[in-house]
């Protein structure tokens, strides 16, 4: 749960004060996964819950990488949550299209799929992978790996939420949960 600012793009908000408190039922839903590899996007909030999500937790370091980021869209205004939501679903069903921002849906899911793969390549068995993203570029790469549809899985994520995934190799997955 972001403390949103109009005047500034999503990307650039940080936790409100009660995305932290969020974040303390997270950690404790995240304790089975332990120990792990732990990843974030760079935006502040994504970053803030990682820390918050797992500092109970013995990890090394949390990696940051942008590609692991929302979907651009720097120069998208704020609207209502009903024009978002419009846009949202444009942006799943025309994916080769800019519907709104700065990528298309298939650029962002290269982006996304291409820092995805590199992490679980280079994880090791032993260990999960917690990976602190944005909904809509894990509803579009989930999406595309298990052949569901993106939009009605992204109305489905809460702030917090979190989605289980196992995978056998790089390229066949499996839905666990959607928490």
């Amino acid at each position: 749960m972001p403390l949103i600012d109009e005047r500034f793009p999503a990307s650039t908000w940080h936790l409100s004060d009660a995305g932290r408190y969020k974040c303390e039922d997270l950690r404790e839903s995240l304790f089975q996964f332990f120990p792990a590899n732990v990843y974030s996007s760079s935006e502040p909030k994504a970053i803030e819950t990682a820390e918050l999500s797992t500092s109970s937790y013995s990890t090394d370091q949390i990696t940051t990488d942008w590609r692991l980021n929302e979907h651009y869209r720097e120069t998208y205004q704020f609207q209502s949550q009903i024009q978002f939501e419009t846009h949202i679903k444009e942006f799943f069903d025309y994916p080769d299209r800019k519907i709104f921002g700065e990528e298309t849906a298939d650029e962002a899911y290269i982006r996304f799929n291409t820092a995805i793969q590199e992490i679980l390549s280079n994880g090791t068995p032993a260990q999960h992978s917690l990976i602190f993203s944005h909904g809509t570029v894990i509803s579009l790469w989930v999406s595309r790996f298990l052949d569901i549809s993106p939009f009605p899985l992204w109305r489905r994520l809460t702030l917090p939420s979190y989605i289980v995934i196992k995978h056998n190799n790089p390229s066949e997955f499996e839905l666990v949960a959607i928490v």
